[in-house]
């Protein structure tokens, strides 16, 4: 399942899903919950909420 929402994460971040999308298809409600999704799986975007063009962007937080 971590690699699913991993999958899912990345598919985000590269901007082939929206955020809503993302967190139907990772059932979350909400933007805020993804993004907590995100970050208890040590992950961040630093670009909230726009869809970012690369997987650079989701990095290891540190």
């Amino acid at each position: 399942m971590e690699i699913e929402k991993l999958a899912l994460l990345k598919s985000y971040t590269e901007g082939r899903l929206s955020w809503r999308e993302a967190a139907l298809s990772l059932e979350v409600d909400g933007y805020e919950a993804l993004m907590e999704l995100m970050e208890t799986m040590g992950l961040t975007c630093r670009m909230p909420q726009k869809a970012s063009s690369s997987w650079a962007n989701l990095v290891a937080k540190k």
